[in-house]
């Protein structure tokens, strides 16, 4: 509890200065001013602090009354003894006298705002020169107490000190005046500059808005405080620049601007991906869109960085799925859109001969088919790499002649492929076991070149290939035992497909136009051979082609959670396939859900049936339209994710990258006519002839008459639009 009173204070501190100037000399002068300083840094040491009384008015009054009374008493003797130095020393007196005025009148500049203070700087003058740590305690009680008392009480309890505080100086002003009639001149007008100051030291009420400023700042700490101003020093001001936002920023923006530029980078990626499949003018927009939002999300962190900061993790979480599709669809693309086809030769002997890789081959016999020239080309360029010279070619009809004469040592050397290899499995020979493979190199064919178009506008055909090569990779010349036109026109949105069968009586282009099945034209050429030997034989162009392994049709079934495929007749055949053994496989006629291998299954069984391969070739277009109807049914993100993974190492096509959008979006517009797409299949007989290739007596499909006709006039009709 603290009561203080300014006149009260003033006086003490004029009797007890006035006592010790009179036996004190030049260094009483120093104390004195030593003694303001002290009061003037304390008192503005705490002028920020509220003082407040915690106890009741009564108490205060009755508290303040006998202070009074006690100090009043002490304020008479002290003067007398002035007084009394004053007559005796003189002029001397009056200087000191003079001095003490002064040293009063210092002291009162920083007092009168807060009654704490005030009596704080009269104890320390009474201690002389002793440490401040009682004000500093007392300081910190008033700042508490502060803290405890609510808007109201505070305000009360003020009214109440300054209204004591008028009555007391009021009682001290009286006691000053009947002193100063007894004493001196000095006296009286050290008096009046005591009063001087002591009303200019008497604060100015405040407002109320004031008061509540003041209470504001007063319930703040000094952490508080200190914390704020580091806040508002690091926090831009609305607006700030950029070179403000870097200068106040901290870790956390580091961390957002590179994740910003991480954002960007992406969207480079992104857009340079989506040039390979779309015009220019779709992946410029692209790149504008998000470069736009990465400029507008920075600007937002400069003036909310909470809100930059989730918008930059939405950004970036975004850009990571589609650079995550966009390196997908390249990985895709790198492989679907590479139709350069490989084909790998061997040169090789018999098993059980000495003759081995260091052996001179001169004079060495060595077999060669005298109509695949190309095979014989790769051969020869084996042996120039490895230094081998001065063998003899000696010219076969067919590879089963060549093998057996190699068996039984008439030969030393043959060309050998997986080709060879499965045209000798088929007449039950098991070559791989009885051979030995010399040297071996892997060539890469020529690209098959597109008779490109404006698909999406201008009408087209396609070729589709189906092979075998489970063992293989789809870049693997093989056997085309699928071979479909599909004709498309874009403007009517007229589809039509056309199977022509394997077995079909063929001029092969690549074998010296050599007559065999329609299939082997893969074998011995790959699809190049294929697509050369259609056109000639029915009179069309082909500007695409689409090549798929056996394999890839199981994977693309099963990625689509399996299909519908409709039957005409009802069959069941046992089947062998690589990897599932031998099994019953049975269809009834109408609707069957198959799932990926039941599915080949359906599309290769062909034995059964009285018209063999014609069946089977309805067969393979019910699985087309039953696996591009499911996917137009459910076109769901783990749907694309399972055709991109199947087809990714099963399928290629010569359709140009830049194509792609083009293909899916006609695929699109089209799914109403993909439905019901229309399907046709050549109507002829089966005959036995000569295989001029493999030099034996086998059967082959021969159309009826008309039917090459028809097969053109159907492709011409879609084409013209009618």
């Amino acid at each position: 509890r603290i009561h203080v009173s300014d006149n009260k204070n003033a006086k003490q501190s004029a009797i007890t200065d006035g006592e010790k100037s009179s036996g004190l000399s030049f260094h009483q002068e120093e104390n004195q001013e030593t003694i303001s300083s002290k009061s003037q840094s304390d008192s503005s040491a705490q002028e920020d602090i509220e003082i407040n009384v915690t106890h009741s008015k009564e108490e205060m009054t009755s508290k303040s009354e006998k202070t009074n009374e006690d100090n009043m008493g002490s304020d008479l003797s002290k003067l007398n003894e002035v007084g009394k130095d004053d007559a005796l020393t003189g002029p001397q007196g009056n200087e000191m006298s003079s001095a003490a005025s002064k040293s009063e009148k210092t002291e009162l500049d920083g007092e009168g705002k807060k009654s704490e203070i005030q009596k704080d700087a009269s104890s320390l003058k009474q201690s002389e020169l002793a440490v401040p740590s009682q004000a500093i305690a007392l300081s910190k009680m008033a700042e508490a107490s502060v803290k405890e008392q609510s808007h109201d009480s505070n305000e009360m309890e003020l009214m109440d000190n300054e209204a004591k505080k008028e009555e007391i100086n009021k009682e001290d002003k009286a006691a000053l005046r009947s002193h100063a009639e007894e004493n001196s001149a000095p006296l009286i007008e050290s008096e009046s500059s005591v009063e001087a100051d002591k009303e200019a030291s008497i604060p100015k009420p405040l407002t109320i808005e004031e008061k509540r400023k003041q209470q504001r700042e007063n319930k703040m700490t000094i952490e508080e405080k200190r914390r704020l101003q580091q806040l508002q020093s690091k926090l831009p001001s609305q607006k700030a620049s950029i070179k403000d936002y870097f200068r106040h920023s901290d870790q956390w923006d580091h961390f957002f601007l590179v994740i910003l530029l991480l954002c960007e980078v992406m969207n480079i990626y992104i857009s340079l991906q989506v040039l390979r499949y779309v015009r220019s003018i779709y992946a410029m927009g692209i790149f504008l869109v998000i470069t736009l939002l990465v400029v507008m999300i920075f600007w937002i962190m400069m003036k909310k960085k909470r809100i930059g900061y989730c918008c930059s993790g939405v950004l970036t979480l975004l850009l990571v799925i589609g650079s995550y599709g966009a390196y997908r669809l390249a990985v895709f693309s790198s492989q679907v859109f590479n139709n350069i086809e490989t084909e790998t030769v061997m040169i090789v002997t018999a098993k059980d001969s000495k003759l081995t890789r260091a052996y001179d081959f001169t004079n060495r016999k060595m077999a060669m088919v005298e109509y695949d020239e190309e095979l014989n080309g790769f051969a020869r360029e084996i042996l120039q790499e490895e230094e081998k010279s001065g063998y003899q070619e000696i010219n076969y009809s067919s590879y089963k002649e060549a093998y057996m004469d190699m068996q039984e040592g008439k030969i030393d050397l043959m060309v050998y492929d997986a080709q060879i290899q499965k045209t000798l499995e088929e007449d039950k020979i098991d070559s791989e076991a009885h051979i030995k493979v010399l040297f071996e190199k892997t060539f890469e064919r020529s690209a098959v070149k597109s008779k490109a178009v404006d698909i999406s506008k201008d009408p087209f055909n396609v070729f589709i290939s189906g092979v075998d090569l489970t063992s293989r990779g789809i870049n693997e010349k093989g056997s085309s035992d699928v071979n479909i036109i599909l004709t498309v026109n874009p403007q009517t949105k007229k589809m039509i497909m056309q199977t022509i069968p394997r077995d079909s009586w063929a001029s092969i282009t690549c074998m010296n136009d050599r007559h065999t099945k329609l299939t082997y034209a893969g074998a011995y050429g790959g699809v190049d051979c294929s697509i050369k030997t259609i056109e000639k034989q029915y009179g069309i162009t082909i500007n695409y082609y689409a090549k798929i392994n056996f394999q890839g049709v199981i994977d693309l079934v099963d990625a689509l959670g399996g299909i519908t495929v409709n039957s005409d007749v009802g069959f069941c055949e046992s089947h062998p396939f690589e990897g599932y053994g031998v099994r019953d496989y049975c269809y009834y006629a109408g609707e069957n859900y198959v799932n990926g291998i039941e599915a080949l299954m359906f599309s290769r069984i062909r034995r059964v049936f009285s018209e063999g391969d014609i069946e089977r070739g309805r067969h393979q277009m019910a699985l087309i339209e039953g696996v591009m109807n499911k996917f137009l049914q459910e076109p769901t993100i783990d749907h694309i994710n399972g055709l991109l993974a199947a087809v990714q190492n099963n399928f290629t096509t010569n359709l140009e990258e830049n194509d792609m959008g083009k293909a899916l979006d006609l695929f699109l517009k089209m799914q109403d006519q993909i439905n019901d797409i229309d399907t046709y299949t050549m109507k002829g007989e089966l005959k036995w002839n000569d295989d001029e290739i493999r030099n034996e007596y086998l059967y082959y499909f021969y159309p009826d008459d008309g039917e090459v006709a028809a097969f053109q006039q159907r492709i011409r009709d879609v084409m013209e639009g009618k």
